[in-house]
């Protein structure tokens, strides 16, 4: 029974997601809790937020029936912070460096708990200073959510992504027998799976920032733990493939914005989904596009992981779907959108 709770978490989170989601749908239609069309954005027509209360009421749930014990309770109220900072953000709008220094509590909370990266472990071999390493786990632990914020520029595609990387961090723990992180893994997926049956193009459901935040401390959360706390470089490598697309997504807009002399904080149809559909592809291909290619990587960090491949043919193989989604991505005949008229980032719509 021990070995299958993961098959319980995944259906549970999925069930009570697919309920929970019309439910938060008219809720958000009733208290005007909308995303109104604009000039930058890709809906035509309002739509809800409050996907994103769906996404966790399910996970939740599948945790606390699964009896998950991966440090859950204080995991949970970081990410319960970054659930209530980014459902201000949604409906009033957030200072950034108010979002920065609640996403920065939520990170010193998790790393407080005990979980953090060994980063000398990495780098330097020396004795082991919780100091040193607070500053690579405050940065990636503040910056992943961010990441997956910024990759909700599309219908499905964040949702799409981090459902892949779920699936691969299942399939490693799995095949590790580490099944407390299974549960974990299989409620993301599930509840994921629920949220993108009304997500897909086009979403009749947004899950906002109240949704992308706290989803990408998850993620960070249990890549980590599937990579091992990052102990050693292949460590390292592993947990890097399960937020490959996200992170690739927010360094292309990064670089764009920071060459071209905008601001970071102003948005435009400069991320990988829009590079790629004035490739010739729509925007849903390059959607799934990018989904594919999460899939293939984190199938590739799983099976690297467990031995199954070398570790450094996962690197090698992971390495190269990606800088051939970038290389199609970032190309002359997209030079045009660096230089289109920038407009403020708006959650969910145009990150």
């Amino acid at each position: 029974m021990g070995n299958s709770i993961w098959i319980i978490s995944l259906g549970v989170s999925f069930i009570v997601c697919l309920v929970s989601v019309p439910l938060f749908r008219q809720l958000a239609i009733r208290t005007d809790f909308l995303d109104h069309p604009a000039d930058h954005k890709q809906h035509a027509k309002s739509t809800p937020y409050l996907g994103g209360a769906a996404i966790f009421v399910g996970i939740l749930a599948a945790v606390v029936v699964g009896h998950d014990t991966l440090h859950s309770t204080i995991i949970g109220i970081a990410v319960a912070i970054l659930f209530f900072t980014g459902l201000y953000d949604d409906k009033k709008t957030l200072r950034p460096f108010a979002k920065l220094a609640l996403q920065g509590l939520a990170a010193i909370i998790v790393f407080v708990v005990g979980f953090h990266l060994e980063a000398q472990g990495v780098w330097i071999h020396l004795v082991s200073s919780r100091a040193i390493d607070l500053v690579p786990t405050f940065a990636l632990f503040v910056l992943m959510p961010n990441c997956v914020n910024l990759l909700d520029n599309a219908d499905g595609l964040a949702g799409g992504v981090v459902g892949a990387s779920a699936l691969g961090i299942l399939i490693e723990s799995l095949l590790r027998s580490q099944f407390e992180l299974a549960i974990a893994a299989a409620a993301v997926l599930g509840a994921l799976m629920a949220f993108l049956i009304f997500n897909r193009s086009p979403a009749s459901i947004f899950m906002g920032d109240a949704g992308s935040l706290p989803l990408g401390l998850v993620l960070i959360v249990l890549a980590v733990r599937a990579g091992g706390v990052l102990s050693t470089p292949e460590g390292a490598a592993i947990t890097l493939m399960y937020v490959a697309i996200p992170l690739a997504d927010t360094a292309t807009v990064f670089v764009a914005r920071i060459v071209n002399g905008r601001s970071i904080f102003q948005g435009g149809q400069d991320h990988l989904s829009h590079r790629l559909a004035t490739s010739g592809m729509s925007l849903g291909v390059s959607t799934w596009l990018l989904i594919v290619s999460q899939a293939v990587i984190s199938a590739m960090g799983a099976l690297g992981a467990n031995g199954t491949v070398s570790i450094w043919f996962s690197i090698t193989v992971a390495a190269m779907v990606l800088v051939s989604v970038m290389a199609m991505g970032i190309r002359p005949s997209v030079s045009r959108i660096l230089y289109q008229t920038t407009d403020t980032v708006q959650p969910v719509s145009a990150s």
